[in-house]
C-alpha cells in the first residue's frame, strides 16, 4: 500500500525539518501545503543564528517579527558567532531581544560582547515574563556582577554556563563566582576559561569544591607565569590527605590550551595539573584535550584509567620516545593512520610532529592523524616506525 509523506506523524516531519539548516529549503517546504507551512516555520524560527550580521539584516528580522508576533514564540535558541564581525547597532539588538525573549527561549549560545550581556540583563529585568525554560547562558569574556546577576536570575533552570578567571580576579571574587555556580542546582555543564587566573592547584580546587552536579567540565587554559607547580611527592600527599573533594559526577572532561597571536600555544599546566584532574574526576570516560605541547603529554591517557572515548587534537611532540609512549597508550585492536605533510607545521625546531588521535565510544579502532614537516625527512622515517606494530583496518 502506497503512502504519502504527509501521512507521517507531525513529530517525525518536524524532526526532519529540524535537520535542514538551509532557510531557502525550509521556505520551499513551507510552500508544499498548508499543514507544512506551520511546521516549516517552527523549524525556521527555532534557532536565530546571528552570524556576520549587519544593521539592515537585523532591522529586517525585527520588522518581520513585529509584523508576525506569533513567530517570536517559535524562537527557542539565539546564537551569536564571530561576535566582533557583527556590526549591528546596540539599539537594534535591544529591539531584537525585546521581541525574541519570550517564555519559549531555551538557550543563548556563542560568545557575546559585554554590551550584549548588559542588554540581555536589562531586557530580562524590565520584562514581566518568566523564562523558566532557559537552560544556557552565552559565554562572556568577563564574569562580572552583570553575568552573576544573570546566573542568579536563572539558578532554577540553568544547565549550561561558563565563567572567566583572569589575573585580575581576586580570591574573594573567585569565591563569589564559585558560590553563584553552586546555587545552580541543575547545572550539569560548566566551561572555565583560565586566563592567567589560577596561581596553583589549591586555588583551582577551592573553585571546584563541591560542584557535585557537574557532569561535563571544560577548561580553556592560558597558565599564569606565576603558577607554582606542585612536586610529585607533595601532590600525592595532598591528594590522599582528604582535603580534595572528588567530583565523581564528571564523566566528560575537555582541556583546551589557548593559542597566541602567532598561532603558538601559550603556557600550559604541568604534570601536577593532569594528575590532579584525574584524581578530582575519577569517573571521566570521555576525554578531549586540544593543543597540548608539553613533553609529558604521553601521561594524559594513563592517569585517566576509565577513559572509553577520547579526542586528542593537535598534540605537539618533541621526541620519538614520548611519541611512542603516546601511540602505545592510544592504540586499539584496529587502527587507521592519515599522514599529512605541511612545511609550516613545525614552528620550533624542537617539535618533530603534530598528532591527533580519536576513538569513539562505540568504536573498536583509533584514528591517528599525523602532520609532519617534509623538510625533516629523517624525523619522518623515525615517526612512521612508531606505528609499525599496530594492527590496521
Amino acid at each position: 500500500m502506497k503512502g504519502s509523506i504527509q501521512q507521517l506523524p507531525v513529530e517525525v516531519i518536524i524532526n526532519i525539518f529540524d535537520q535542514i539548516n538551509d532557510t531557502k529549503q525550509l521556505v520551499q517546504c513551507s510552500l508544499v501545503s498548508k499543514s507544512w507551512t506551520s511546521l516549516a516555520e517552527k523549524s525556521m524560527y527555532k534557532t536565530i543564528h546571528l552570524y556576520l550580521w549587519e544593521d539592515f539584516r537585523l532591522e529586517r528580522l525585527n520588522h518581520h517579527l513585529k509584523q508576525k508576533p506569533e513567530f517570536c514564540h517559535l524562537i527557542q535558541n539565539i546564537r551569536i558567532t564571530d561576535q566582533y564581525f557583527n556590526t549591528f547597532s546596540e539599539r537594534l539588538f535591544h529591539e531584537f531581544l525585546h521581541l525574541a525573549m519570550t517564555p519559549s527561549i531555551r538557550t543563548l549560545d556563542g560568545v557575546w560582547k559585554q554590551e550584549y550581556i548588559t542588554a540581555l540583563l536589562e531586557n530580562i529585568e524590565n520584562s514581566s515574563l518568566k523564562f523558566e525554560k532557559l537552560k544556557q547562558l552565552p559565554y562572556s569574556v568577563r564574569h562580572d556582577s552583570v553575568y552573576m546577576r544573570l546566573m542568579s536570575r536563572f539558578k532554577g533552570s540553568l544547565e549550561i554556563a561558563s565563567c572567566n578567571i583572569t589575573e585580575k580576579t581576586s580570591p574573594i571574587h573567585q569565591r563569589i563566582v564559585h558560590d553563584s555556580i553552586k546555587e545552580c542546582k541543575h547545572l550539569t555543564t560548566l566551561s572555565i576559561q583560565d586566563y592567567q587566573g589560577f596561581q596553583n592547584l589549591q586555588e583551582i580546587d577551592t573553585f571546584l569544591k563541591k560542584c557535585d552536579q557537574i557532569k561535563s567540565l571544560e577548561f580553556i587554559i592560558n597558565q599564569s607565569v606565576n603558577y607554582t607547580d606542585m612536586k610529585e611527592d607533595e601532590l600525592n600527599q595532598w591528594l590522599t590527605g582528604g582535603s580534595v573533594h572528588q567530583a565523581k559526577s564528571v564523566n566528560y572532561l575537555k582541556i583546551a590550551y589557548m593559542k597566541g597571536p602567532d598561532n603558538r600555544t601559550r603556557r600550559s599546566f604541568g604534570p601536577d595539573w593532569i594528575s590532579y584532574l584525574a584524581y578530582k574526576c575519577p569517573n571521566v570516560d570521555t576525554l578531549n584535550i586540544k593543543n597540548i605541547t608539553v613533553r609529558y603529554s604521553h601521561m594524559a591517557l594513563p592517569v585517566f584509567g576509565n577513559v572509553k572515548a577520547f579526542k586528542l587534537v593537535d598534540w605537539k611532540f618533541h621526541c620519538i620516545q614520548d611519541l611512542q609512549h603516546f601511540i602505545d597508550r592510544a592504540k586499539s585492536e584496529r587502527n587507521k593512520l592519515d599522514i599529512q605533510y605541511n612545511k609550516s607545521i613545525v614552528v620550533h625546531q624542537s617539535e618533530i610532529c603534530s598528532l591527533s588521535a580519536t576513538k569513539d565510544r562505540n568504536s573498536d579502532f583509533t584514528r591517528f592523524t599525523i602532520i609532519v614537516n617534509p623538510i625533516n625527512s629523517d624525523n619522518t622515517y623515525l615517526i612512521l616506525l612508531c606505528f609499525k606494530d599496530l594492527n590496521w583496518l
